[in-house]
């Protein structure tokens, strides 16, 4: 891993640490896989398990990069037709926003240690069904992957912070009449829980 990957996860552990998550937002091609999965191969995969839930353009991208970096974790691909009576019982889990939608009691049931939302513009709005349905799955560990530019509007950023960190910002109605007017403090509370590089 390159210097910067290695402060990415040591940045991860750090806020679990102190029982918060973030939000990892580095620009496309510096390699917010590798970073998760190293975070994942410092966690006890016999006692604890992985969700990842991305676009289903990426479900097998994942896959291939959990069996390179992973290839002892035993991997289950919770997706299409052939699901259905499936146990969601494997020490990583991937499965898509669409999966999510109509299985969401079925995998907050699976207790999770630790979820990874990949693409996170697909749960920025907090009024959608996949929002509410990823807001469902309990879990202590959330953490949210963005590769673009999440700090321009900040009620996006409310929708992914209270993802990764619920109740953080407070109530969106309180959010909007305090947050909305005052910019400089609300980057500024929100900074430590975002990296992007």
């Amino acid at each position: 891993m390159r210097n910067y990957q290695i402060d990415g996860v040591n940045w991860l552990r750090f806020l679990e640490s102190r029982g918060f998550c973030g939000i990892l937002a580095d620009e496309m091609g510096l390699g917010k896989t590798v970073q998760i999965l190293a975070l994942i191969a410092s966690m006890d995969l016999d006692e604890e398990k992985v969700l990842i839930i991305c676009p289903t353009s990426l479900i097998y991208n994942w896959k291939n990069e959990v069996k390179k970096f992973l290839p002892e974790s035993s991997i289950q691909l919770y997706h299409g037709i052939d699901r259905a009576g499936d146990r969601v019982d494997s020490n990583i889990v991937i499965s898509t926003y669409g999966t999510l939608l109509s299985d969401a009691m079925e995998l907050s049931e699976a207790k999770f240690s630790m979820v990874v939302a990949d693409e996170a513009s697909y749960f920025k709005n907090d009024l959608t069904k996949t929002f509410k349905a990823l807001e469902s799955i309990d879990s202590k560990i959330k953490i949210a992957l963005s590769g673009t530019p999440i700090e321009n509007d900040i009620s996006d950023l409310w929708s992914l912070m209270n993802i990764v960190n619920p109740n953080y910002l407070g109530s969106k109605e309180n959010f909007k009449d305090y947050y909305i007017q005052e910019k400089s403090n609300f980057r500024h509370r929100v900074s430590p829980f975002i990296l992007r590089r």
